[in-house]
C-alpha cells in the first residue's frame, strides 16, 4: 500500500493542477467548459484512496483482533 501512495501523491497533484488549469470562471457561469469534469475526476481519485486506506485499516484490525482471541483462549 505505501508503494502505491507513492505512485498515487504526484498523481493526485497532476490531477489537482490539471483541475485548476482547466478552470475559468466566467466558462463555468455559463456552464461551459471541463473544470467540472477534471475538478470531479480529482476529487474521485482522493475519495477512492481514503476508501482504500480505510480497507487496510479494518483488514489489519481484523487480524490482530482475531491474533488476540487466539492468545487468549
Amino acid at each position: 500500500m505505501g508503494n502505491t501512495l507513492l505512485i498515487a501523491s504526484p498523481l493526485t497533484l497532476v490531477l489537482l493542477i490539471v483541475a485548476q488549469m482547466t478552470f475559468d470562471p466566467i466558462a463555468a457561469g455559463a456552464n461551459i467548459g471541463v473544470a467540472g469534469l477534471t475538478q470531479r475526476v480529482a476529487v474521485t481519485e482522493v475519495f477512492l484512496w481514503f476508501l482504500a486506506l480505510a480497507w487496510v485499516a479494518r483488514r489489519s484490525s481484523d487480524r490482530a483482533q482475531r491474533a488476540a482471541l487466539r492468545i487468549a483462549a
